[in-house]
């Protein structure tokens, strides 16, 4: 599948496994089931169109956002408007999907242990995520555009 196609998928669930090593490192994974039953994860930040993204046939065993999330409603049953990357980002190695109704997600892979950053995260806006983040990102369809 290729990156762009992610682009309108309505998301059915997201399931997280999160992972933590007393000392060492925590770590986290998440999928994302979309209509049709597709799996993938959130893509690794991107650099052209036609990138292929890992998909899966089987979905892992792991909790839902459900029941991890309190505002799993702002995720859940909303459709993938648009993919941001941040080309210089010391804590973001994966894209943001922003939805169509204007929230974010992404997932933090890796951090030291205690920090509580592993996981998926969720910001109510780009305005959320420039003042924490900064400006200096791209988005997929301004890509499509050109």
């Amino acid at each position: 599948m290729k990156l762009e196609e992610l682009l309108g998928k309505r998301i059915k669930d997201v399931r997280v496994t999160t992972v933590m090593e007393f000392g060492g490192l925590d770590t986290s994974e998440c999928v994302i089931i979309m209509e049709n039953d597709l799996v993938t994860d959130i893509p690794f930040s991107f650099i052209e169109l036609g990138e292929e993204i890992w998909t899966a046939e089987e979905v892992m065993d792991a909790p839902s956002i459900k029941t991890l999330l309190k505002n799993y409603q702002y995720v859940l049953d909303h459709h993938i408007a648009d993919l941001i990357t941040f080309e210089e980002s010391i804590m973001f190695d994966k894209a943001f999907l922003e939805l169509e109704n204007g929230y974010l997600i992404n997932e933090i892979c890796m951090t030291n242990h205690g920090t509580g950053y592993a996981g998926l995260w969720l910001f109510k806006s780009i305005q959320e995520v420039e003042q924490q983040f900064g400006c200096k990102y791209k988005r997929l369809t301004d890509q499509l555009r050109k």
